[in-house]
């Protein structure tokens, strides 16, 4: 048995000259096209090759609504180390406002300001930006690499061997094949390469739907917005004066979340408004309709008449009308996850057989670790996923170039484990975080004295009291 890879930096790898182990990523969403711009950069120092395989038709497909996303500081850690400092360089000039902010609670019955959570410098921050914007960024060089294939849906895979060893063969809908020595599933919490390899660990939280869009904002619009969102950008309403990190919960209309991004961009030519509006409960039965543009007005207007009936101003209700109607969506059920055992991959082996756990398998994202939206932390965590393994997969690379076949399916097995036990950890942390933000009652005394617990364990842990510098290259 061969030692575990040592800890890898990049900038400690020298030119070498093939084999190039070849690592095929299923899905081409904010993670996997991440990884592979990592794998892509780390190609200048080891011989290692990467193909994309995502299922849509074209790269203007998915992402496609233009939805907001707020990285927080584990996924603009995992960008800066994943894109080269040209992208990257460019990329940092589009966060919204250009500056990391963090909402500011409001009075919903006055529309006027309580707390501004910037002007605590333990708070976590985040900068805005548009997921198609950065989607196409992370494109860039995957496709002017030809490291990337459309119209490729994995659905299958198998462990096979020839003169060289083992390798991956993944199957596509479309009937074709194709070979690699790792497969990375980036496909999502539906991910069939995860319910393949035996993992097993999704859930759903029950008892709430979740209505958002968003819209463009003219000059006129802008200026009938609340003073508050105008200035601050980022709001939220804490309804009963309670917060949960920056997702606040209560009995009526449980969470209303506004941001405002004034950046213009190749696909933001004018200022646009992004909210979300939880409820409590189940979906009312008038939301079950044929007509998609029926569904998405009924969803609207209900949520309007619940937030005027609980007194909330009419300016914030104004807002729900901006943009058009069919970017509504409507989420009735969440997916979580629970963290699986250290020796799942074993367990799997034993009940599935030869696929089942299989090391050559590499888990990142909503594949493995799906959260709810409490924390807004899914995609940061996926991105640090991609971030964590591009390292790994260079030394192990290097590795490669001196091994025989049943060591290089040993040193993949002791990279394997070696990242779970820095992502599983990690990642579950903010799944549980984000389970209990969707759970947590502040009706109660104890609800509300838990948030503050709860606040307080986060801001320590994740925020980075222990490291006053985590901000400074951003």
């Amino acid at each position: 048995m061969h030692s575990p890879p040592p800890s890898p930096s990049l900038s400690s790898l020298n030119s070498i000259v093939p084999r190039r182990p070849r690592i095929l990523i299923a899905g081409g969403g904010l993670s996997g096209l991440a990884l592979a711009n990592g794998i892509l950069n780390a190609a200048n120092f080891v011989p290692l090759d990467v193909m994309v395989f995502e299922r849509d038709a074209d790269e203007d497909l998915r992402e496609r609504g233009g939805y907001q996303i707020r990285l927080a500081q584990d996924g603009i850690a995992g960008l800066k180390e994943c894109l080269d400092d040209v992208t990257y360089a460019e990329l940092k000039c589009r966060y919204g406002a250009g500056v990391a902010e963090a909402p500011t609670l409001i009075n919903p019955k006055t529309a006027e300001p309580l707390i501004r959570l910037s002007s605590f410098r333990i708070y976590a921050k985040a900068r805005a930006m548009s997921r198609r914007v950065l989607r196409a960024f992370l494109l860039r060089k995957v496709v002017a690499s030809n490291a990337i294939q459309f119209s490729k849906r994995v659905v299958a895979y198998d462990i096979v061997y020839d003169h060289d060893g083992e390798h991956v063969k993944i199957f596509f809908d479309d009937g074709t094949s194709e070979v690699g020595d790792i497969l990375v599933a980036a496909d999502g919490s539906k991910s069939n390469i995860a319910d393949q390899v035996g993992l097993n660990n999704r859930t759903h939280v029950h008892g709430g739907y979740h209505l958002a869009s968003r819209g463009p904002v003219n000059e006129a619009v802008l200026a009938k917005l609340p003073r508050v969102l105008q200035n601050d950008g980022a709001v939220v309403d804490p309804g009963d004066l309670m917060t949960i990190y920056d997702k606040p919960y209560y009995q009526d209309v449980r969470v209303i979340r506004l941001f405002l991004q004034t950046s213009k961009s190749a696909f933001l030519s004018q200022p646009h408004l992004f909210w979300a509006v939880s409820f409590p409960g189940h979906v009312p039965p008038r939301f079950n309709s044929s007509n998609a543009t029926d569904l998405k007005l009924a969803q609207k207007n209900h949520a309007k008449e619940l937030m005027r009936s609980k007194g909330i101003h009419q300016s914030i209700i104004d807002i729900l009308d901006i943009g058009s109607v069919d970017t509504i969506r409507l989420t009735t059920e969440m997916e979580t996850s629970v963290q699986p055992p250290h020796n799942w991959r074993e367990i799997a082996q034993q009940r599935m057989g030869k696929n089942g756990g299989h090391p050559r398998i590499f888990l990142i994202g909503d594949s493995v670790h799906p959260m709810t939206p409490g924390r807004g932390m899914g995609a940061n965590q996926a991105i640090r996923d991609s971030a964590a393994l591009v390292p790994y997969f260079a030394n192990l690379a290097r590795s490669f170039q001196n091994a025989n076949p049943e060591e290089m399916s040993q040193l993949v097995q002791l990279t394997n484990q070696k990242f779970e036990a820095e992502m599983l950890p990690r990642a579950f942390g903010w799944v549980n975080a984000s389970n209990r933000s969707a759970e947590m009652d502040v009706s109660t005394w104890t609800g509300k004295a838990l948030i503050y617990v709860l606040l307080l364990d986060i801001l320590y842990r994740n925020v980075g009291l222990e490291d006053k510098k985590a901000w400074e290259y951003y």
